[in-house]
């Protein structure tokens, strides 16, 4: 007889943990996804899609961004950095991650490397290569289906004046992103985007003193960039805007 009652309380308990775990695949099919890109700057372990996630832990994340990005050239010879040529490819992967999620946000933070030394002549593609990259986003499974909401980050300026700068590699991309920043608020007002001018704020308060070598953001300056793009994503609906502060 308590060999029975053992068994019996064995199998409720066993039952007790199935559905426990059925409730938490449950609550994690139920969250939010958000989708960040990215460049280096979203790649550190200090970079501004840990600290997003770290914001808002209610929601999933997942993070594509890699060194050497670009949103339209072919960097270092690699067509595999060339942001309009992989993100068919990636908008693919990302549909069979999302596992029955709900993809809300999708965060377009990068455009750094167009501005390198090497692209210099080719600054005036950079907002048709942005449309075109936008356009395959839009175009993907992922995209229609679940209709996110696509945020343009403005990539960052960089501190020319830093002893560890590249001026052979970057020499005037600070000036050349600000006219990329010009392109994506003009490209994100077109299409019904958010847009989020940090630049702006960086060049006026924090670029001299939050990169390691005038290119890659230290922690302090990930964390504002990710409480500028938390904001917009925990912001209700009708209070979502593009300020440039």
């Amino acid at each position: 007889m308590k060999k029975i009652l053992l068994f019996a309380t064995l199998l409720s308990t066993l039952a007790i943990v199935a559905d426990c775990a059925d409730c938490r695949a449950q609550e994690n099919n139920d969250k939010k996804v958000v989708l960040t890109l990215g460049d280096s700057n979203g790649s550190f372990k200090w970079s501004w899609p840990v600290m997003l996630k770290n914001l808002i832990p209610e929601m999933d994340f997942i993070n594509n961004s890699e060194s050497g990005r670009t949103i339209g050239q072919t960097n270092l010879g690699r067509e595999s950095l060339n942001g309009c040529l992989i993100i068919d490819g990636i908008m693919e992967d990302v549909n069979k991650q999302l596992a029955g999620r709900d993809l809300e946000f999708i965060v377009v933070c990068f455009g750094t490397n167009d501005a390198k030394v090497d692209f210099k002549d080719k600054t005036a593609e950079f907002k048709g290569n942005l449309e075109t990259f936008l356009t395959k986003i839009e175009n993907s499974a992922a995209y229609k289906q679940h209709k996110p909401q696509i945020i343009l980050v403005t990539p960052f300026p960089m501190d020319e004046n830093h002893e560890k700068f590249i001026a052979a590699k970057y020499e005037g991309g600070t000036e050349r992103i600000g006219g990329f920043c010009k392109d994506m608020e003009a490209v994100a007002a077109e299409r019904g985007y958010i847009f989020v001018d940090v630049y702006k704020h960086m060049m006026i308060n924090m670029i001299n003193k939050g990169t390691t070598d005038g290119v890659h953001i230290m922690p302090e300056l990930s964390a504002y960039v990710a409480g500028r793009i938390g904001a917009q994503i925990t912001a209700p609906v009708a209070s979502r805007s593009s300020s440039p502060l």
